[in-house]
């Protein structure tokens, strides 16, 4: 409880330009930096993003967070 947790890479590919990406918890990771981007950054293809969460406090909690690129989650 209350551990901090990191995604698997999640690599981006087909991009055509510099694109706005954004989770809606935790921290955005982007291309395995050391400090946070906070919830939101600019990608491009073949960018890697991850994703950190801190566990709930309660065993009967889920944390979860929705990645969304151009729109898209």
């Amino acid at each position: 409880m209350d551990k901090i947790y990191r995604s698997d890479p999640i690599w981006v590919l087909g991009l055509t330009g510099p694109t706005l990406v954004s989770v809606s918890h935790g921290m955005l990771f982007i291309n395995g930096s050391t400090g946070g981007n906070g919830t939101t950054g600019m990608i491009t293809s073949r960018d890697s993003i991850y994703i950190e969460l801190v566990s709930s406090d309660t065993f009967d909690t889920t944390v979860s967070s929705t990645l969304s690129i151009l729109g898209l989650t």
